[in-house]
């Protein structure tokens, strides 16, 4: 059922049936490098997936898989995510699209006062997929924007094939 996610699952040591039922995972930077070693969490990326858990959602991280990369601590108003593998036939996906905007904007009010000059910018790879086929996004943009792509996402997953 994860036929897509098996290599890299495979490469990192990890079984396959730690993914079951899973509507979204947190990867780290680079998690299908050849390197393992260049295999890097945002900080981001660990604090949504704290948000994404504590709000009920089945989410996997690296670490949760019995990997443990190290964690890159970025400084400034941009927002570095990793790559977020969302499975659109999971029933919480509405939720989690939901849940993942609302903590952009939330981290994104929270680094701009009303005199800000600088945007904050999303950095991620979005992979989505339904059964045997999955789509790459690799996301540079607004908060705005990504907002939108992530509209577009839900609204793919409620297709029914």
């Amino acid at each position: 059922m994860r036929n897509q996610i098996g290599e890299i699952a495979s490469k990192l040591g990890v079984e396959q049936a730690k993914l079951e039922g899973v509507a979204v995972l947190v990867l780290p930077e680079k998690v299908d490098s050849e390197e393992i070693n260049e295999v890097c969490d945002a900080h981001d990326s660990v604090l949504l997936a704290k948000q994404l858990k504590q709000a009920g959602i089945p989410c996997r991280t690296a670490y949760d898989l019995g990997v443990e990369p190290r964690v890159l601590d970025r400084r400034g108003a941009d927002v570095w995510l990793g790559m977020l593998w969302l499975f659109l036939e999971n029933t919480a996906l509405p939720a989690t699209v939901d849940c993942i905007c609302d903590w952009v904007s939330e981290k994104r009010n929270a680094e701009h006062d009303d005199s800000a000059d600088k945007e904050t910018r999303i950095h991620v790879e979005l992979r989505m997929q339904r059964k045997n086929n999955t789509s790459t996004i690799k996301f540079d943009g607004s908060v705005d924007e990504f907002r939108e792509v992530m509209k577009t996402v839900k609204k793919i997953g409620a297709w029914k094939k």
